[in-house]
């Protein structure tokens, strides 16, 4: 995808690479070099949607290479790379060599992961490296036959999972996660399950003290990102009401926008000298408001945008980056599966239809390994690490799905890859009986 795109000339750079959220980390990574500040415009007040990671790795790209973005990319595409490998290793260590194998080729190959490590200037990438790695050391702790050991890699796995979070909030409330399954799995070794909890916990707790201090001191907000109030207006709120209003979502955002505006007025507030902090507070208090007058259609939108979110095939971001003309397809403005697809086939024209040829095959063959392996793993694997892959699935899943977007999906990769491993290997196994799956001794369960 890098070599299509060729990021690297300035005409690309612009066209395709420097757009929306793009740019704005662009210009919050200048600014950090040019002005110390953390703005996307100079005139502007500080920042308090974005997280500082992402930035900050941009930042330090450019300080070595100059402003030039396509580095970026091709040192996603390697932080990717490494992040398969770790995947590899993980999984070796959970589950066997085939699992292993077999989950971290479909990463190798998985087409949403191509493209935005190799194509956007977001934080997806990078956030789902961090993710892996936290994963890796997890897995190493899990593992390690002394509990120091298990102590130092159980704090590495906060660490990185803390600079997850430093660079997409979405992740900061998965501790919890982690420390029930702590008591859980330790349950019989309580002063460990302790140990091991306030570990992870504290180190993931003070690698985001220092931005958390910024934004108290900035803000007055003891607060990672006042994104969520935002996403919870215009993410799960808006595709709502996209059906209702049977208007596009750019429409139906604006005018959800323009009311909780309204609000403020009526509180006697100026919405442009209020921050994201104080705006978002009203996006929040209205998007419980829609929720709250129409629960049951709610509920539809959000299965159907769970859904959208695994059968979004992306072609939209694919035909930008490689400048293919393709109208878009309002998919998420409709609860019928008939429509969908008549709409996709309609909007997309042939390009849609030769890239939807390429990737649907591979979502098909991991989707549907995936579901055997979750299936048929309870019997051969630990019953621990299977609850867990489907928990943090759950979470980032059921956190996102409302929106629909396919990218939203990429941090449960790797953990329903594992199922797609486990499940594509007991087929093989059944189809040729000497070929299949078995156990490699010294890599499963050590020192349990």
């Amino acid at each position: 995808m890098f070599g299509f795109v060729h990021p690297w000339t300035a005409e690309k750079e612009q066209k395709t690479i420097l757009q929306s959220d793009a740019w704005g980390y662009h210009m919050l990574a200048r600014n950090m070099l040019e002005h110390q500040s953390f703005k996307i415009r100079m005139e502007g007040v500080p920042n308090s949607i974005r997280t500082p990671l992402y930035p900050m790795f941009i930042a330090g790209v450019y300080t070595v290479f100059g402003y030039k973005p396509w580095i970026v990319l091709a040192l996603q595409i390697v932080l990717d790379t490494l992040a398969c490998l770790l995947l590899f290793l993980a999984l070796f260590r959970l589950f066997d060599y085939r699992v292993a194998l077999t989950a971290s080729f479909f990463y190798a190959i998985d087409p949403l992961l191509i493209v935005y490590s190799s194509s956007t200037l977001l934080t997806d990438t990078s956030f789902l490296v961090l993710v892996v790695i936290a994963f890796y050391w997890f897995s190493l702790a899990y593992g390690a036959e002394s509990g120091r050991k298990r102590g130092l890699h159980y704090g590495l796995s906060g660490l990185f999972l803390g600079l997850a979070t430093l660079c997409r909030p979405v992740s900061q409330f998965l501790p919890v996660v982690f420390v029930i399954f702590f008591f859980i799995y330790y349950r019989k070794r309580v002063k460990e399950a302790f140990r091991y909890s306030a570990v992870f916990v504290v180190v993931f707790a003070l690698t985001l003290l220092p931005w958390l201090i910024r934004n108290n001191k900035t803000f007055g907000r003891f607060a990672l990102s006042a994104a969520s109030y935002q996403n919870m207006l215009v993410g799960y709120v808006a595709p709502m009401e996209m059906i209702k209003r049977k208007k596009s979502f750019v429409t139906v955002k604006a005018a959800l926008i323009a009311e909780a505006e309204e609000h403020m007025i009526t509180d006697g507030r100026e919405p442009d000298k209020m921050d994201d902090f104080e705006r978002g507070h009203y996006y929040r208090e209205l998007a419980f408001r829609y929720i709250k007058s129409n629960p049951l259609l709610f509920g539809k939108t959000y299965a159907y945008g769970i859904f959208y979110l695994f059968a979004n095939l992306n072609t939209k971001v694919i035909s930008e980056k490689l400048e293919i003309p393709m109208h878009e397809a309002n998919l998420k403005g409709t609860h019928n599966f008939i429509d969908l697809v008549k709409n996709y086939l309609k909007k997309k024209g042939a390009a849609g239809l030769l890239m939807a040829a390429i990737i649907v095959p591979i979502f098909l063959i991991t989707y549907l390994g995936a579901v055997w392996g979750f299936f048929v793993s309870w019997k051969k694997y630990d019953t621990y690490i299977i609850v867990l892959c489907v928990v943090i699935i759950g979470y980032f899943v059921g956190l996102t799905g409302v929106k629909g977007l396919a990218r939203f999906k990429m941090p449960a990769i790797p953990f329903y890859l594992a199922f797609t491993g486990i499940g594509l290997t007991h087929l093989l196994f059944k189809l040729f009986p000497g070929k299949g799956h078995k156990k490699v001794p010294g890599t499963f369960l050590q020192g349990k």
